[in-house]
């Protein structure tokens, strides 16, 4: 154990400057490797466990009381695992029905790296948008943070009427916050579709096909969020 953490720690420096190159040339940092060796698929996989452990941490301050940090980190590593599984194989599979025959390994060694990345940005700027809301309107904030039951969860997600009942009406805050969820939806957007040139580069396929790909893999992953939604709500 003590050498795997020795390891992780040395591979720290590394980490971050990957982290780095991901956030601002995705399509580069992919074409300058081998996705398809195994020691990549290697590095990708460490790479997105550090990113888990890091957006656990930086999420740690959310939890409530008497929540097990290691109960925490178990439970978000098996429902990350599931999405990223079945993002990677959405976009697999819509680059195959477009006409696309470059090998999976490669398309799971890119997604691996495309979701450590937005996941600890992604977790930083969340914990900063929690952190306003809870100076700003602590009683929303309260209201918001308490863990409910999984089907209560799915109800407050397809039935806004319920959860303003439950959570009541937005404040002037909740806008703000909003306000910059949507800035910082927009600028993901923006780098996902810089990212997707990668995925059409690992095809060798054309923009048209990359456009009708890149719609196939929103609609597949959109059916796996929704599935992994369910799931986590059944078991949390």
């Amino acid at each position: 154990m003590k050498d795997i953490i020795e390891k992780i720690l040395a591979y720290l420096p590394q980490y971050f400057a990957e982290l780095g190159e991901v956030c601002t040339t995705p399509k580069r940092f992919i074409a300058e490797r081998d996705v398809n060796s195994d020691e990549t698929f290697a590095a990708s996989l460490l790479f997105l466990a550090i990113s888990l452990v890091l957006r656990t941490l930086i999420w740690a301050p959310t939890n409530p009381p008497g929540r097990d940090l290691w109960t925490e980190l178990g439970s978000v590593a098996v429902f990350t695992m599931m999405d990223v599984t079945l993002g990677a194989l959405a976009i697999y599979i819509a680059w195959w029905i477009v006409g696309g025959r470059a090998r999976a390994k490669g398309f799971f060694t890119s997604f691996f790296y495309f979701s450590g990345a937005p996941m600890v940005i992604g977790a930083a700027f969340g914990l900063f948008e929690w952190s306003i809301v809870k100076v700003f309107d602590p009683d929303r904030f309260e209201k918001v943070s308490v863990r409910r039951p999984g089907s209560e969860q799915i109800k407050m997600i397809f039935d806004p009427e319920y959860a303003t009942r439950i959570i009541g009406e937005p404040s002037a805050t909740w806008y703000v916050v909003m306000g910059l969820d949507y800035a910082f939806i927009l600028l993901f957007l923006g780098w996902i579709i810089v990212a997707w040139g990668a995925f059409r580069k690992l095809s060798g396929l054309g923009k048209i096909r990359s456009f009708f790909a890149f719609l196939f893999a929103a609609v597949f992953s959109l059916v796996g969020i929704y599935a992994v939604i369910f799931v986590e709500a059944a078991f949390g």
